[in-house]
This record gives structure tokens, C-alpha cells and sequence, in this order.
């Protein structure tokens, strides 16, 4: 009788597991999906300085591909990977086009309904552990709004 009792506390033990598991892999899929659409930058802050960039700056986010300022001169396409098993959650951003074309840069992010908000290093920095910004950092802070 007590053996039944282990088993079975054992198999109830297990089917947790399972669902926590399933639970983080529906979570994981639930964060890429939340990103995908269009977006609008409502604040961004590079180095400590602020700015707020009107509703002129947009990204697309499809799939595993991003294009920042679509239908300017100076539009950028790149691809990201998510790693949402960390905290904070980060990001890799690897432009294909621009400047920083080939070159990984690392961040972290976090999206919560309408609202992403992103903070990354220059290419060759180390990732950010937190969404500030300082003199002579190189991060980059910005704050998406999602259009409907």
C-alpha cells in the first residue's frame, strides 16, 4: 500500500513537471507571437539622454526578422533570437544592413500587452542587465508602442 502511495506521488510529481514545462514553452511562444506586428517608438534614451521621437519611428517585426524605419533612406532589416528562460529576458539583434551590419548586438527586453521596451549595447559590449542607460555606455533604451 505504501509503495502505491510513492508511485502515485510520484506520477503526480512527473504530470507538475509536465505542465510547468509546457507552461514555460507556451510562455516562450507567447513572446515571440506578442512581437510580432508593427511598432511605434514612443521613448527612447541612448547614454543617459532622453528623447522622445514622436510617431515618425516604426518597426516591423515578422517572424525572426526585424526592419526598423521602413520606407526611409535609412532603413535597417536585421534578424533577432529571443532567450526568454533568463531575467530579465534577452534578445540578440544582428542588423544585415547599416553600419552595424553583421554585427551582434546584445539586449534585454520585456513586452507586457501593448508595450515593448528593449535596452541593448553597442556591438562587442557586454549584454545589459538592466533597462538604464550612462555616459559612455553605448546602451540604448527605446519603448514601443504596438500599432493595431
Amino acid at each position: 500500500m505504501q509503495r502505491l502511495q510513492i508511485i502515485t506521488s510520484l506520477v503526480v510529481l512527473a504530470a507538475a513537471a509536465l505542465l510547468i514545462n509546457r507552461a514555460a514553452a507556451d510562455e516562450l511562444e507567447n513572446d515571440f507571437l506578442k512581437l510580432q506586428g508593427t511598432w511605434t517608438l514612443y521613448y527612447a534614451e541612448w547614454e543617459g539622454s532622453s528623447f522622445l521621437p514622436g510617431a515618425s519611428v516604426r518597426l516591423e517585426m515578422n517572424n525572426d526578422r526585424y526592419l526598423l524605419a521602413p520606407n526611409t533612406p535609412s532603413a535597417t532589416l536585421g534578424g533577432f533570437a529571443l532567450f526568454q528562460m533568463t531575467w530579465p529576458r534577452q534578445i540578440n539583434y544582428v542588423p544585415l544592413t547599416g553600419p552595424n551590419a553583421g554585427q551582434m548586438c546584445l539586449g534585454i527586453y520585456s513586452v507586457t500587452g501593448n508595450i515593448q521596451m528593449v535596452c541593448f549595447a553597442p556591438p562587442g559590449q557586454p549584454r545589459p542587465t538592466d533597462f538604464t542607460t550612462f555616459p559612455g555606455s553605448g546602451r540604448m533604451l527605446n519603448v514601443w508602442l504596438k500599432q493595431q
